[in-house]
């Protein structure tokens, strides 16, 4: 008899380290993997790791603004906030780095353009770029050069392939030239239309042209420039971001900034989590363009991996808990026989 209640007192004993054990290997098993899948997708978008490809430091922030079509902002707005900015560097002693530049920036605004070449025309989307668009957004080059800064040719363009191959029957065509309302325009580059899987569903995936936003308004249509980028010094937290939201008057309904240097902190997903749902419904006529849109949809699943981070955490700290309390007091009645034994 005491032989069976001893084998099912084992048995029992044996039960309740499974029950402990399983769930926490588990649980540390999937905080890790989603550990490490959530390092892997914040490397994802390029569009927000401008901060990392210009400084190592962690000493800039990337910050965008997006606008409404009616709160589109005019080139002398933002000429105007910029010049304010490099007075403001200067009173704090902040200078460029040797051959360095402070801070760039660009503006842009998409819409579409109809292209014509001797070998036939198509219309295409179209973005008008002002200033250092490739600097926020890199793009595979095929061939000729991406056009940098503010030297920008008016009646230069960059085009993906597929592009190329409608408008040329190749993609080596660099230095050939289409006409866009009438006017000579010359291929600069040819880009490679690389898209992630979140790309291809915000829109990313079909032929684009880049071009100045002065051909773009003049020659085709848009709604304006509903998008401002800059990466500038931020040797404070929350310095650079404030200094773009005071400059440019953000708010109101008509503008709204997000930090992209920061946008997948935890504190940030935090902030996606809380607002679930709710974030996604507009009001107001924001016209966010494919990269941002990418952006945001990597927040969503980044957030739902935060939660169940989460959730695993808690799971991995009930079960060491209670196998810390269950050694415990194993670790306890042992002593207590022993010390029974010893007084015998």
């Amino acid at each position: 008899m005491m032989g069976l209640r001893g084998d099912k007192r084992q048995g029992d004993k044996k039960k309740n380290k499974i029950d402990v054990i399983v769930p926490a290997i588990l649980s540390a098993v999937l905080l890790t993997l989603f550990c490490l899948l959530s390092v892997k997708i914040k490397q994802i978008p390029d569009s927000q790791q401008a901060t990392s490809r210009w400084s190592s430091e962690g000493d800039f922030a990337q910050i965008s603004v997006f606008y409404t079509e009616k709160g589109a902002p005019r080139m002398e707005q933002l000429t105007q906030f910029e010049d304010t900015i490099e007075g403001t560097y200067a009173q704090e002693g902040i200078e460029p780095k040797e051959n360095g530049r402070l801070w760039i920036s660009a503006a842009s605004g998409v819409g579409n353009v109809r292209m014509t070449s001797d070998r036939g025309q198509m219309t295409a989307n179209a973005v008008g770029i002002i200033g250092d668009f490739f600097q926020f957004h890199p793009k595979k080059l095929l061939y000729g050069s991406l056009p940098l800064g503010r030297e920008n040719q008016t009646n230069g363009i960059v085009i993906d392939e597929d592009i190329a191959w409608q408008l040329f029957g190749g993609s080596d065509v660099a230095g050939m030239e289409v006409m866009i309302g009438g006017e000579n325009h010359v291929v600069l580059g040819v880009i490679s239309r690389e898209c992630d899987a979140m790309e291809k569903k915000a829109g990313a995936d079909v032929p684009t042209i880049y071009l100045s936003y002065e051909s773009l308004s003049t020659h085709g249509f848009t709604s304006g420039l509903t998008c401002y980028e800059i990466l500038l010094p931020n040797p404070v937290s929350g310095y650079a971001k404030e200094l773009v939201e005071n400059g440019l008057g953000v708010g109101g309904g008509m503008s709204e900034l997000v930090e992209n240097s920061k946008r997948y902190s935890v504190s940030s997903l935090f902030d996606v989590v809380r607002n679930f749902g709710v974030r996604s419904m507009k009001t107001t006529g924001f016209i966010y363009p494919s990269w941002e849109n990418a952006a945001r949809g990597w927040e969503d699943v980044l957030a739902v991996i935060l939660v169940w981070q989460m959730v695993c955490a808690v799971v991995l700290v009930v079960a060491m808990s209670i196998g810390c309390r269950k050694t415990y007091r194993g670790i306890v009645r042992k002593v207590s026989c022993i010390k029974r034994d010893m007084l015998v």
